[in-house]
């Protein structure tokens, strides 16, 4: 069986599966976010640690023999947010998360200071990438900033905990701002502008990848072997995961079954999120990919267009997210004969 480990915003869910992908188990711990002034938004990343362990209790005392039949563990989780530890791996402060709104000042620096980042790095530079905040700690916590020896992103914080290491995937190194992703590796000149080297930035990972193994004393807490770590995704990425599940069964003429998995998932996801959170808005978007591939564009569009508008308001534009359903518009409106709405979502990214 598997163990997946999901750090939300709001809570931390932990879920226990069979090899066939039934699920066997699960369990949640709530998460607190602090909001000390105006546009910040904060959380404590040792409360993450504590609730991933009331989770995970959760879940293995749902079964008779716990854990002790785990093969591995997945990690997913809140993109964006900047962890900074010292040299000791503790926490400097609390962590910036993704929907932090004070590094503006920031983002425009950035820009001015890397013209081709947008080139470099796919995305426009916005308040809840990673790479704003630590200029802001540079600009406004200079003796936070000096210490950094190490930046995680929220899930890697727990991969730390979990087996030792800083690792991470490179669906979450994406949405840092310092990703060069036509080379899927670090960016030198995106981290020297945030003051940075590549020492201070984990190793990167594809996601099925193990990047470690269960420490010895967290194996033994939760009662189960040093299994294996692997290296996950940001929650966009594994949202992107069930729309390639449903296009999958759609594409086996299995419509009925993949516009439920679609349809679940969405449902669920509105149960703990509101309707302008990325996932939520990827989650539709899913839904219109399972149509689009049905051909069926009247149910498609507003879902296309709803994921295409709430990640170009959140992203931008030119972001890869709203590109995709730019290009997804552009075949619904190829395949209805409506050539003038085609060339209105058929376009590349500007340069900054």
């Amino acid at each position: 069986m598997f163990l997946g480990i999901d750090l939300g915003t709001s809570s931390v869910k932990a879920l226990v599966l069979d090899e066939a992908g039934s699920v066997l188990a699960q369990g949640s711990a709530p998460l607190d976010v602090m909001q000390p002034r105006p546009l910040w938004s904060e959380q404590d990343p040792e409360q993450w640690w504590l609730a991933t362990g009331r989770a995970v209790h959760e879940a293995s005392s749902q079964l008779a023999g716990g854990l002790r039949g785990l093969v591995a563990i997945g990690l997913s989780g809140q993109m964006h947010g900047a962890t900074v530890l010292d040299a000791a791996d503790r926490p400097l402060r609390p962590a910036i998360l993704w929907n932090d709104g004070r590094s503006q000042a920031q983002c425009t620096a950035l820009e001015r200071a890397v013209p081709t980042s947008r080139s470099i790095t796919g995305n426009l530079a916005m308040p809840g990438f990673t790479a704003p905040k630590i200029l802001w700690l540079r600009d406004h916590e200079p003796a936070h900033h000096a210490a950094i020896a190490q930046v995680l992103l929220p899930k890697d914080y727990l991969r730390l905990r979990l087996t030792g290491d800083h690792a991470s995937d490179l669906s979450d190194a994406s949405g840092t701002l310092w990703l060069d992703v036509r080379r899927r590796a670090w960016s030198s000149e995106m981290l020297a502008a945030c003051g940075l080297t590549r020492d201070q930035v984990p190793a990167l990972f594809e996601g099925p990848e193990p990047t470690g193994r269960l420490r010895a004393e967290v194996a033994q807490a939760w009662g189960c072997e040093r299994v294996p770590v692997v290296a996950g995704a940001g929650d966009p990425t594994t949202l992107n995961d069930a729309s390639s599940l449903a296009n999958a069964l759609s594409m086996m003429q299995q419509f009925e079954e993949s516009e439920a998995v679609a349809t679940r998932h969405l449902e669920a996801g509105a149960l703990v999120l509101p309707q302008n959170h990325p996932s939520m808005i990827g989650l539709a978007g899913t839904l219109g990919f399972t149509y689009l591939e049905q051909k069926n564009t009247d149910a498609a569009e507003p879902l296309l267009l709803g994921a295409h508008d709430g990640f170009a308001a959140t992203f931008g534009k030119d972001s890869p997210y709203t590109l995709r359903y730019a290009q997804a518009l552009v075949h619904l409106y190829e395949l209805r004969g409506d050539a003038e709405s085609a060339a209105r979502y058929r376009r590349v990214p500007s340069s900054p």
